[in-house]
C-alpha cells in the first residue's frame, strides 16, 4: 500500500508543479498589465493642467467681449480628445488588470489545494510507517517479555556446588541489573517535541521526494541509526 501511496504522491507533485507553473504565468501576466497601466497613468499626468488651460482660454474670450460659446483652439481641442481617449484606455486596462488579479487569486487557491493534497498523501504514508513501527514494537516487546521471563527463571535456578550443597546460579552483574530493572522506570523520557519535529521533517522530505525513507541514515551508512527518536540522556 505504501508503494501505491508513494506513486500517488509522485503524481500529486507533478500536478502541483503544473499548477505552480500556471500561477507563475498568471503572476507574470498581472505584472505586465500593471506595468502597462502604470505607464498610461504616467501619460495622463501630462494633462494635469489641461482643465486650467481651457478655463483660462474661456476667461480670456469673455474678457475680449465674447457673448456666446466660442470654439476651442485646435491644440486644446486635440488635447481634450486625446485625454478622453487615454482615460477610456486606462479604464479598460484597469478592468483587465482586475481580471488578471482574479486569475492570480484563483491560481493561488489551486496551489493551496494542490499542496494540501500532497500533504494529505504524505501524512497517509507517515501513518502507514507508524503502523510498521507499531507492529515492530509489538514484536520487540513480546521478545523483551520472553527474555525477562527467561532471566527471571535463571535467577531462580539452583545448582549443586562441588561440596554437594545447592546454591543459586551465579549471575553476571549486567544480568542481575536486567532482571531487577523496571521497563517503565528505567527508560528515560522521550523528547516528545523533538520526536514530533522529526516526523514533520519526514513529511517535508516526502513532499520533495516521495520515495524518501523515514530514516535517511539507514540508506547512507550502517551505523544502526534508529531514526532519531532518542530518549533524553
Amino acid at each position: 500500500m505504501t508503494v501505491a501511496l508513494r506513486q500517488q504522491l509522485v503524481e500529486a507533485n507533478d500536478a502541483a508543479a503544473l499548477v505552480a507553473a500556471d500561477l507563475a504565468a498568471a503572476q507574470e501576466a498581472l505584472g505586465r498589465g500593471q506595468t502597462i497601466l502604470a505607464g498610461l497613468e504616467r501619460e495622463m499626468s501630462a494633462y494635469s493642467d489641461l482643465d486650467g488651460e481651457v478655463a483660462r482660454h474661456r476667461a480670456a474670450s469673455i474678457r475680449a467681449g465674447a457673448s456666446a460659446t466660442s470654439a476651442l483652439p485646435d491644440n486644446l481641442a486635440q488635447r481634450l480628445a486625446a485625454r478622453a481617449a487615454l482615460a477610456a484606455e486606462i479604464d479598460s486596462y484597469r478592468v483587465a488588470v482586475g481580471e488578471l488579479a482574479d486569475d492570480c487569486k484563483r491560481e493561488e487557491e489551486r496551489v493551496v489545494l494542490a499542496n494540501a493534497a500532497r500533504s494529505a498523501i504524505a501524512v497517509s504514508i507517515m501513518s502507514e510507517e507508524g503502523g510498521v513501527l507499531a507492529r515492530e514494537l509489538m514484536v520487540i516487546e513480546k521478545r523483551a517479555v520472553d527474555i525477562r521471563l527467561q532471566l527471571d527463571a535463571l535467577g531462580r535456578t539452583w545448582a549443586p556446588n562441588a561440596d554437594g550443597t545447592m546454591a543459586p546460579v551465579s549471575l553476571a552483574a549486567d544480568t542481575l541489573l536486567a532482571i531487577r530493572s523496571n521497563p517503565g522506570r528505567d527508560v528515560p523520557p522521550i523528547d516528545r517535541e523533538r520526536a514530533a519535529q522529526i516526523w514533520d521533517g519526514y513529511r517535508v522530505r516526502l513532499m520533495a521526494d516521495p520515495f524518501a525513507p523515514l530514516d535517511p541514515a539507514r540508506t547512507s551508512n550502517s551505523s544502526g541509526n534508529d531514526g532519531g527518536f532518542h530518549a533524553n540522556e
